[in-house]
């Protein structure tokens, strides 16, 4: 089932007014680049390397098998099978295609750098055997290298004059089910608003208890599920944090929170792990914003 729910009311207006959510908005909303510093030849080590130990690339096999067949009025059936399936291995292809070429569209690395990681490896044996699955399995193990050197490697800087529009919470419709969706039931301290919309879209378990645990929180000033259109440029596509906080203790903290299921990484999936080092990055260029990875709910208003 899905609803629409337009914004009336004042709602996300009163919302954008507030001096709470204003404060977080204005250390959030700066917009940001980023740039990858790595040494070529660590890459060119980490490449070969990662090529050298990646697993064999079995040739192009061609399976060949006899089975009895029978023909009924319900036409065409097996019977029984006469010969066990033999594989037989293609040794050698007629046309083989530009390894350093596709292997440059798929990494975005020069050929020359390309050229040494091939030549390091020293499997092009494996290449003639079956080009199309050496070129699929070199591809991953490059992206790897890549993606590994992006952790230490990537930075962000502050794009002067660029920020998100404040007013683009006061858009007019929200789109969702009804299922995966929150309904706020407190929302409001006063006259002030707590948070921007009736309706909170949940992907998860956490995110569902932490819409719950946040609605109506005294000591929580200010919360949203950041919207969709609000998204970090990464080299591993645009990211989306979870949830904007404002937390009032001895202080007021302004809190990023991303919710997961665990904090172990070999748990999560690569572009995952990948996108939450961005996000750190990118925070971390901006002031006195508390990014964090949350897996439950005191996690997501923890300020130690």
């Amino acid at each position: 089932m899905r609803f629409r729910h337009r914004h009336i009311d004042g709602v996300a207006l009163r919302a954008c007014i507030r001096p709470d959510f204003k404060a977080l908005w204005d250390k959030i909303s700066q917009k940001t680049r980023y740039a990858i510093h790595f040494d070529t030849q660590q890459l060119i080590n980490l490449a070969s390397h990662k090529l050298k130990n990646m697993p064999v690339v079995k040739p192009v096999t061609l399976t060949i098998g006899h089975t009895q067949t029978k023909l009924t009025n319900a036409g065409f059936g097996s019977d029984r099978q006469i010969s066990t399936p033999k594989e037989l291995y293609i040794s050698s292809h007629d046309v083989l295609p530009d390894l350093i070429g596709v292997l440059q569209e798929r990494t975005y690395l020069t050929r020359d750098t390309l050229l040494t990681i091939i030549r390091n490896c020293k499997r092009l044996g494996e290449f003639k055997t079956n080009p199309q699955g050496f070129i699929t399995e070199s591809a991953k193990q490059i992206k790897k290298a890549l993606d590994g050197l992006l952790v230490d490697g990537i930075r962000y800087e502050k794009l002067g004059g660029e920020r998100y529009k404040m007013e683009l919470f006061d858009e007019p419709e929200l789109e969702t089910y009804l299922d995966r969706s929150y309904q706020v039931l407190h929302g409001n301290q006063g006259s002030q608003v707590q948070t921007p919309y009736n309706y909170i879209e949940c992907d998860s378990q956490i995110e569902r208890k932490t819409a719950h645990a946040l609605d109506g929180a005294e000591n929580v000033k200010f919360f949203c599920k950041l919207p969709r259109w609000f998204t970090i440029p990464t080299p591993v596509g645009e990211y989306n944090p979870d949830w904007a906080v404002v937390l009032e203790e001895d202080r007021k903290v302004y809190l990023i929170r991303e919710t997961k299921t665990t904090h172990d990484s070999d748990k999560r999936r690569l572009e995952e792990n990948l996108k939450i080092l961005c996000g750190e990055a990118h925070f971390k260029a901006l002031d006195d914003v508390d990014y964090r990875v949350a897996t439950s709910v005191d996690e997501v208003i923890s300020i130690s």
